[in-house]
């Protein structure tokens, strides 16, 4: 199913907006924008043929294209570094790292994708990919870096990694430590290579007393310059701290605190930030000092493209400082099959004095060695150390002329180029500050509006509207189900910009080849993939569904937000991703869409789950949870313990407690006392007397909303308030035929609409020598008008105690008790009889003769419990109706008992305890009859095979410790399988002990338990 959704793109504002509406009509490519001059002339790019490479061009420190060299033309060459990823899982890292303290960071939240290092080099297709990748539907093969760094220089020592690409160490290096300082080691790509600190990945960071801390600075409040504490600014931040320890020519003091920003979000996918704070921690002052850049960008392979500049006045100077990249012909040159346009943007420089020197050069220029860049970092035509021909061009020494490019390179080059600033003078202790942004496109109009968008994030402290952060996901296999699980720690965030709690819903996505799609596409007007359909989505209940009208985005139908999925539509074998996000509500009224977080690139992201459905080993015991047992005294309230994650029970005690924290409010229509209760409650592991929850509010209404705790979830649904039984409990004299009640017999409006508040029953008992003070109540004639004056009160005698029985049954006088009457459909209200005549010997039943039985009075009782500050902490209180005939009903007698025995709910003297045990394996159990190989025969392939190149059998039904013995039929063993693991099945890659491919045929396996219990089966295999 694809669904097509129109989609705007993104407002371009701020000083580019002129520029970028211009750059439209230009269409794709190529444009030269030179000094703020736009030249828009077509340059024909010849067909391009390996043996017309001319002249040649360096790569990797050798000259290609050169007979005698023996290395191949470029298009071959970089095409073949390509080969050397084929197969990797990306992102992968080529080169070897060797340091230990060495680490690099995935930029992969949006559409441009890049690896980074923490030794300096920014970008490098030959040792790492993705490498400015872009877009995210492009082919792996199209990676538009081949190097970017940053360069600190002094004559004739230049302090940079990028001439280190044959294999050499570069200048830059991680700090000594780095290793458990600022990164984990724990956390790696595919091969291993550990991670830099990334801020959504928290196994990334390194330890400190037994937490893991981020070791970078959090984001900054844009209103007030300071640090938010625990906050980031990005979709993933990236953090690293290297300097020039291992500087070939010395090291001269130099520390580098680099971040880095990648966005998941529409408007902010197309670029990536990269943000420096040098320090000279040691040395004497160094003067003439130049900071900045070395770039090395390709649009694919031919090596026939041309560069343009911009300025964006960000700087303050007329001199172009975004410099781009477009391939002159247009066209994508295989194994290509798009061509876009990358650019380099500098945004802050050192001083302020924004870029200085700019010199681009042929690829192939020799420029590997500290005295040959030194010349060209500085502006310096003089040195005899290179030929100034090839890297300066037009008037200005320090500033090339792009408009010559097409003049001095006909028909496109492979260009590199430097960019810095300088001469600055630096002195042990002073810090300077860099950042640039790389920025991709579709065409130059989509490019600048990128630009733009970037330039209004720098000035932002990067950031921009954003959505909540994503959820910690898990997942349970289960046999031919999948049981997901998240936290709602996203519903607490608030947006950085508007300060907003705007949280609005959970979509989750399901991919069935590793991430590479996730579901159902969902397609722009113009075909452009910008989404998939989740399988499920739940949305806050709040007023806020269907369409965003800002774009094309469902906000949900108000299901109301979930925490926990069961996915039963899956097939036991086969691997499943999950990715779990959260988006927010947008604002129409500010033209404000609403933003999603990112789906994961890899399992090991905090809102992704690999995971694979099957059956547990046959001799293993699920963990549970005991029934919960009630202390404290009678509760009917419904409390109990969910199991949902059985491998993350530990076997612990608990005890669950309550706290009422029920206080008396004033209507504020009448006045009359009422209450508003909330019970929270607490749960302690007993076990290591850690509390895993404080003050959480009870079960709602979607049941799920306790967050999944140590492998289980409370469910604790209070009872509602009500009495649970009404009687005559003693009788003196005759039996009285009048009852209090509590039901509705009559439509009308109650004054006080709770009459049950707490958990304590209470007693009515007559006694008139109780009543005192006031007048006595037969009637009040006529209308009591409240319009102005909204309550009054006066003193009756009512020949009634009232008391409240505590868990012992002892009783405790009442604090108030109040006779209330119904209030009316108009502004006024009735005083009637009170049930019988309240005066000894009175009428049984009297009725108002107006209305009878229609408006009964009310008696209420309550009782405080105020703390030492005067406060009232807590309320019980009940409410009973009079007014209970029949016409010849017999009043009660002095010492008669009437008790209103109420329902017990949640309260501070009612805990449960209970104890979960963790699932174990039984020796000896489990059926090994139950064991099959499926599918047999296997032919060809199986449909829980995640590529073609994948072939895998599954051996079902297993204990949980076996080993498994495969056999030709003349008795040959081919593979011996070690099977250590609580699921009940086992895949073998139809390979040999020795990694080869088995051949066809039929086959025969043992399976051998610790015990000595065999089992003996055959398949067959066809190819």
């Amino acid at each position: 199913m694809t669904i097509a959704w129109a989609r705007g793109r993104t407002p371009v504002r701020g000083t580019i907006l002129h520029l970028a509406a211009v750059l439209v009509v230009g269409a794709a490519l190529p444009l030269v924008l030179a000094a703020g001059i736009l030249d828009a002339q077509a340059q024909e790019a010849p067909a391009l043929r390996i043996d017309d490479q001319v002249p040649a061009i360096r790569f990797d420190g050798v000259i290609a294209g050169d007979p005698e060299s023996g290395v191949e033309a470029p298009l071959q060459s970089e095409a073949r570094v390509w080969e050397q990823y084929v197969g990797r899982t990306l992102p992968a890292v080529l080169m070897p790292l060797g340091d230990a303290d060495r680490a690099v960071g995935v930029m992969d939240k949006g559409q441009l994708t890049n690896v980074t290092s923490n030794f300096g080099l920014l970008s490098n297709f030959h040792y790492f990919a993705p490498a400015m990748h872009w877009p995210l539907s492009a082919s792996d093969v199209e990676q538009y870096c081949f190097g970017l760094g940053l360069l600190v220089a002094t004559e004739d020592n230049v302090i940079e990694s990028f001439t280190s690409q044959a294999g050499a160490e570069g200048d830059w290096s991680p700090v000594d430590g780095a290793l458990g300082m600022y990164h984990s080691g724990i956390d790696t790509v595919a091969d291993g290579t550990p991670l830099m600190a990334t801020s959504d990945r928290p196994l990334s960071w390194p330890l400190a007393n037994g937490e893991r801390y981020w070791p970078g600075p959090f984001r900054i409040d844009p209103s007030t310059g300071l640090e938010v504490e625990g906050e980031f600014s990005a979709d993933r931040d990236l953090f690293c701290v290297y300097n020039d320890a291992d500087n070939a020519l010395g090291p001269l003091g130099f520390e580098v605190r680099q971040l880095a920003y990648s966005y998941g979000r529409s408007y902010a996918e197309d670029f990536l930030f990269f943000d420096f704070t040098i320090i000279r921690t040691e040395g004497t002052a160094l003067e003439d000092l130049y900071i900045g850049y070395f770039a090395d960008f390709r649009v694919d392979f031919d090596f026939l493209d041309y560069l343009g500049g911009f300025d964006t006045t960000i700087d303050g100077d007329t001199l172009p400082d975004f410099f781009y990249y477009w391939d002159v012909g247009g066209t994508p040159d295989p194994p290509w099959t798009s061509v876009g346009v990358i650019g380099l943007g500098v945004l802050a420089t050192p001083e302020d004095r924004g870029i200085t020197d700019f010199h681009y050069f042929d690829h192939s220029s020799p420029h590997t060695t500290d005295e040959a860049i030194w010349p060209i970092f500085s502006s310096d035509t003089t040195d005899p150390d290179i030929d100034p021909s090839q890297y300066f061009h037009g008037g200005n020494v320090r500033f090339d002329d792009l408009s010559l490019l097409p003049d001095i390179f006909p028909g496109g080059r492979a260009i590199d180029f430097f960019l810095s600033t300088g001469p600055c003078t630096l002195a042990v202790g002073d810090t300077v500050r860099s950042a640039i942004v790389v920025v991709a496109g579709q065409d130059t109009a989509d490019l600048f509006a990128n630009l733009a968008m970037a330039q209004q994030m720098f000035e932002n402290a990067y950031q921009g509207p954003g959505p909540p952060p994503s959820p910690d996901l898990h997942a349970v296999a289960g046999d031919g189900s999948v049981t997901l699980y998240w936290d709602s720690s996203p519903e607490m965030s608030r947006d950085q910009q508007s300060g907003e709690y705007d949280f609005e819903g959970y979509k989750l996505y399901r991919s069935g080849d590793r991430g590479t799609s996730w579901g159902d596409p969902v397609t722009d007007a113009e075909g452009n993939l910008i989404g998939y359909v989740p399988i499920a989505q739940f949305d806050l209940v709040d007023g806020i569904f269907g369409v965003d009208p800002v774009v094309n985005q469902w906000l949900g139908d108000e299901t109301g937000l979930r925490h926990t999925f069961i996915d039963s539509d899956v097939i036991n074998g086969v691997e499943y991703w999950y990715s779990v996000t959260s988006y927010d509500q947008g604002d129409p009224e500010t033209s404000l869409q609403s933003f999603e977080s990112s789906r994961g690139r890899s399992e090991q992201e905090l809102n992704t789950v690999a995971v694979v459905p099957g059956a547990r080993a046959s001799n293993y015991i699920e963990g549970a949870a005991s029934d919960p047992e009630l202390f404290g005294g009678e509760c009917d309230s419904w409390f109990d313990v969910e199991v949902i994650d059985p491998e993350a029970l530990t076997g612990h005690k608990y005890e669950v407690t309550f706290i009422d924290t029920g206080t008396v409010v004033l209507l504020d229509t009448l006045g009359l006392p009422d209450t508003l209760r909330a019970t929270t409650l607490t749960l302690v592991d007993m076990t290591s007397d850690d509390t895993l929850l404080a003050n959480q509010a009870l079960t709602d209404s979607t049941g799920d909303n306790i967050p999944v705790t140590h492998g289980f979830r409370l469910v604790a649904v209070d009872a509602a308030a009500a009495v649970a039984n009404l009687e005559w409990t003693h009788v003196e004299g005759t039996q009285s035929t009048f009852d209090w009640f509590v039901e509705d017999r009559e439509p009308g409006q109650m004054v006080a609409p709770a009459y049950v508040d707490g958990a304590r029953d209470f007693r009515i008992t007559i006694d008139t020598d109780s009543v005192g003070g006031g007048g006595t109540l037969a009637r009040i004639d006529g209308v009591f008008y409240y319009t102005s004056i909204p309550w009054d009160t006066m003193h009756i005698w009512l020949p009634v105690a009232g008391e409240m029985l505590l868990e012992d049954g002892t009783p405790v006088p009442v604090d108030e008790m109040w006779l209330l009457d119904y209030r009316y459909g108009w502004d006024h209200v009735w005083f009637g009889p009170a049930g019988w005549d309240l005066t000894p010997g009175g009428a049984g039943y009297n009725p108002d003769p107006t209305f009878g039985d229609w408006f009964p009075d009310e008696l209420g009782l309550y009782s405080y419990t105020v703390n030492g500050d005067g406060d009232t902490v807590d309320v019980q209180a009940v409410h009973v109706r009079t007014q209970n005939g029949p016409v010849t009903a017999i009043p009660p007698s002095d010492g008669d008992q009437f008790t209103a025995q109420v329902r017990k709910l949640f309260r501070s003297d009612v805990s449960y305890q209970f104890r979960t045990t963790a699932g174990r394996s039984v020796a000896g159990a489990g059926e090994l009859d139950r064991i099959r190989v499926v599918p047999n025969p296997y032919v060809v392939a199986a449909r829980y095979e995640a590529s073609n190149l994948e072939h895998r059998i599954k051996f079902n039904h297993l204990p949980d410790e076996c080993d498994i013995h495969i056999y030709t039929v003349s008795g040959d063993e081919v593979k011996r399988i070690h099977h250590r693991s609580r699921d009940g099945y086992m895949f073998w890659d139809l390979r040999s002990e020795h990694g080869l491919d088995i051949a066809y045929g039929l086959y025969v396996y043992v399976i051998e338990t610790p015990d000595g219990r065999t089992k003996v089966g055959k398949f067959a295999i066809i190819r």
